[in-house]
This record gives structure tokens, sequence and C-alpha cells, in this order.
């Protein structure tokens, strides 16, 4: 595997980069707590911190005042799953294989938490939607791997939401079936039950003497479809109340930051989102069709104190692809 992390890329002068490197490589001696926090379907121009009008997100903004933002960040696939799959393994959808809805990450990549939980590294993740249930095979190399949901991600379905349990089938229209009633079930969950889980995981990984990696999905933002709807008022719908989502998100952002307290200072923090959303350009609204600018660029911030400088805006190309070598910079565990 080469790597390139964002901790090569982050400066926009020759000294910049320099000072960076030579952070990330003195923290082969203290390897820091680390904690990845993935909001789904997050554009960068409806949070405060990248300039937008619309509403303020406090949160996030403060992660990004005490670390550095990055203003050309993107994904190399506008869907969760195969994007989470690019995160998590440091390489392109083209290498890891993973092409569909039907797909599971093949054991035969390596993932971020096998590498970190090989080198002593406890490994944990909290998760909020089905895209990342454990059966897309995302859980490689955690210890825990919490994808318990309790809502349905589709909505309007009549009966009562019904414990459904995840399965894999070898038949595609029986998968498509299948998939369908787990949507209409326990398919998401919603924001503040993920931080709810999350800080009560905390409590036992602080409880070792191990440095600890945690994974934290919010789902917040995606839109619900209503199945009495049809698409257009659904669509309608997503767009108009996207900013609140945000904000509703950015709000449970701050209070997992909270709950962290003084140990955020001592720890690496890496936020972004897996990909962006289309809110009415080019005549589409969502995801996963196109490779519109609005689907691809994502939001970066990266929070290390004493190691990566703070109030940086960092104009360099980078992508979901490079979490995974950054975070393994700063554990001192880059080949």
């Amino acid at each position: 595997m080469k790597l390139r992390g964002l901790c090569a890329t982050v400066g926009t002068s020759l000294l910049v980069v320099s000072i960076i490197v030579a952070s990330c490589m003195a923290s082969r001696e203290t390897r820091p707590n680390v904690l990845l926090v993935t909001i789904d379907t997050l554009r960068p121009d409806h949070l405060s911190l990248y300039g937008s009008p619309l509403k303020e997100t406090p949160a996030i903004d403060s992660l990004g005042h005490q670390g550095t933002v990055f203003d050309a960040a993107h994904c190399d696939v506008t869907w969760t799953t195969p994007s989470m799959a690019s995160t998590m393994t440091g390489s392109y959808a083209i290498h890891h294989g993973f092409k569909s809805p039907y797909d599971r990450l093949s054991d035969a990549n390596v993932t971020l938490a096998e590498i970190l939980r090989g080198a002593g590294y406890q490994t944990a993740a909290i998760v909020g939607s089905y895209p990342l249930d454990s059966i897309y095979g995302l859980d490689q190399g955690f210890e825990v791997y919490d994808d318990a949901m309790t809502q349905p991600l589709l909505t309007g379905a009549t009966a009562e939401v019904q414990p459904v349990e995840s399965k894999r089938l070898d038949d595609v229209k029986a998968q498509q079936d299948w998939n369908f009633q787990k949507t209409i079930n326990n398919s998401m969950r919603p924001d503040d039950q993920v931080t709810d889980a999350a800080l009560a995981l905390l409590a036992s990984l602080r409880s070792q003497r191990r440095p600890f990696f945690l994974w934290v999905h919010y789902f917040g933002p995606h839109d619900l479809p209503d199945i009495a709807l049809n698409v257009f008022e659904n669509a309608t719908i997503h767009v108009d109340t996207y900013a609140d989502k945000v904000v509703r998100t950015d709000r449970e952002i701050g209070r997992l930051i909270a709950g962290l307290g003084t140990d955020l200072d001592r720890m690496l923090v890496i936020l972004h989102a897996d990909h962006g959303e289309s809110l009415g350009e080019h005549e589409f609204v969502g995801h996963g069709r196109y490779l519109f600018e609005d689907n691809l660029r994502v939001p970066l911030i990266v929070r290390w104190p004493g190691h990566v400088p703070a109030g940086i805006r960092a104009q360099a190309l980078v992508g979901n692809i490079d979490i995974a070598p950054t975070v393994l910079e700063a554990a001192g565990l880059a080949k």
C-alpha cells in the first residue's frame, strides 16, 4: 500500500509542508487517539465555515478554526458504501472493487482498522444507516461495530416498524426485496442516538490503557423519502429542509465534542463527508448517479493540536483516500 497522507499536501508553501510533515513524523513516538467523524450527504457550502449564508454551524466551525480546513476535498464515488470503502482502505474503488449495492468489501483489502488493531489500537465504530451495515464488509478490523438501527430510512409505511435482520442473499432480486423490507423498518438511527451510543462507547474505550480509533457516522443530512409521496414532492421537501438537517447534525457534533472534554487536545480528529448532494443543480436532487461537483466535493477538517496548525485553509486537491494514510502517519505506522 502506497501511502500519501494529508500531512504531505496540506500546505500552500514548501515551508508549511515541511513543518506539517515534521509534525506528523514526530508522532511516531506517541500514538494519538483518533476520532473519525463522517457526516453522510454533507455539502461543504452548507457549513458557515465554508461560507454558507444560510445557517450557522458552530460546532463544525469550531473544529475548523482549531485545525486545518481543506477547500478542495473530494470523494471518488458519490454514494456511501463504496466511498467509505475508499476511505477505510486508502484506495480508489477501481482497486478495492466495491461496485454495487449487492457487493461486499473483499477480505483481500486491508483496512485502516485492521492495521491499527494489529498495532495495538482499540477499534470501534458507530454507524447511522443501513448502507454501512456489517453485511457490506466495512466492519473489517473493528473490535466493536455498532450497526444497530432503530428507524426506517424509507418512511410512510403504514405498518409499525419491526426489527428486520440484515442479510446477504445470492439472488439479486431476492436481495432487492429484502433491502426494501429493511429500509421501511430498522435501517437508520437519528443523530442523537448516534451521539448517545458514541459517548457510551467512549467511556469504555477510555477505561483501557490502549489508544483507540473511533469512527462515528451521522446520517442526519440524508433524505428520508416518504413512499406515500411522489419523487418531485420528496425532492422538494429534501431541498427545503436540507439546511435545517445540517444544523441538527452540527448540534450533535457539538455534543460529541463536548463529551470528549480535555481528551480532545490530545486527539487527532478528522471530520469529513462520504459524498455531497445535488439540491436542484443540473435538474437533479440526490447523489450516486452523476459526478457533478455538488456530489463529489466534501468538507474535510483535520484537528490535532501541536501537530496540525490551526487556522489554515489548504487549497491542495485531496480526497477521502488520503484519510487512512494520514491516520497511519500520525500513529507512526506509515510504510
